[in-house]
């Protein structure tokens, strides 16, 4: 949101003098979404940033006439967000995370890092629709690896906290952590229990590996959210929301903890390491 704000002030727009803006969190539970959808619309904003897919859902329930821009939503057209990437039609446009795509994407790169594991844990929210399509792509993907998937549904915190204790008593080794809310925002305390499970994992928000896990294939959310500010520009500035084509991520991170490798006992193939974006030591 730091770059969503500060890129969104370089193009002339500053908070408190010709733009006002008023934030509301959802603290990564999306059960929260509609409720707060509906306080926003209530109060008659000229447009809505709703960056996370099911925060753009949730607002587009409520208006249908109302500009919506999302950052990070993972299949726009499959969830109903928008009509199709060239014309999104409706009230609603931005960047989608590709994150659909990459889930095969990030399997491969578990197995790269571990060619050994076998039982992978899939993290799944599956109230949120799009996770499970995530999901299904991974085990089309894992079959063809020779790995067998768990899906773990953790829609809330303490289902993440079960959860773990079913992957630790599956003995599993490795984890995927997918794109959604509450995972993301519980990133830390999912680092830490991988770590302490001596599981291999990846996740599909590049923050992961920053917060002490072993790895993360994904887009750049700041780089996501400084491109949402040039379609909230433009939509003050007049433009359409229809008339704004849905754009692919900005940028894809490859990023590897060899902290965390080290206290795994993992040793990150070369290859891995020349085709990181970042490797935090």
């Amino acid at each position: 949101m730091q770059a969503f704000a500060s890129h969104l002030e370089a193009l002339g727009w500053r908070d408190g003098q010709n733009v006002s803006i008023d934030y509301r969190y959802a603290d990564g539970d999306t059960k929260r979404l509609d409720v707060l959808a509906a306080e926003i619309v209530a109060a008659k904003p000229d447009l809505i940033f709703a960056p996370p897919e099911p925060a753009a859902l949730a607002v587009r329930r409520v208006t249908k006439h109302i500009p919506i821009v999302f950052a990070i939503a993972s299949d726009p057209v499959g969830s109903g967000l928008a009509a199709s990437l060239s014309h999104p039609e409706g009230n609603a446009t931005g960047l989608s995370n590709l994150n659909v795509e990459l889930s095969a994407k990030r399997l491969q790169l578990l197995k790269d890092l571990s060619p050994a594991i076998e039982r992978v844990a899939v993290l799944v929210n599956s109230n949120v629709k799009n996770t499970m399509l995530q999901f299904n792509l991974a085990r089309e993907a894992g079959e063809k690896l020779g790995l067998k998937l768990l899906m773990v549904d953790v829609p809330t915190r303490a289902d993440l906290e079960r959860g773990f204790d079913a992957i630790v008593a599956k003995h599993v080794d490795g984890l995927v952590i997918l794109a959604d809310p509450l995972l993301f925002t519980q990133r830390q305390w999912i680092a830490e229990r991988a770590r302490n499970a001596r599981l291999v994992s990846i996740a599909a928000f590049a923050e992961y590996p920053s917060a002490g896990g072993l790895a993360a294939y994904a887009v750049d959310f700041p780089a996501q959210f400084r491109r949402a500010a040039v379609f909230v520009d433009k939509i003050l500035k007049g433009t359409r929301p229809s008339d704004l084509p849905i754009e692919q991520a900005v940028r894809l991170e490859l990023v590897i903890n060899i902290k965390t490798a080290n206290v795994l006992g993992l040793t990150i193939p070369q290859s891995i390491l020349l085709r990181a974006d970042r490797v935090i030591e």
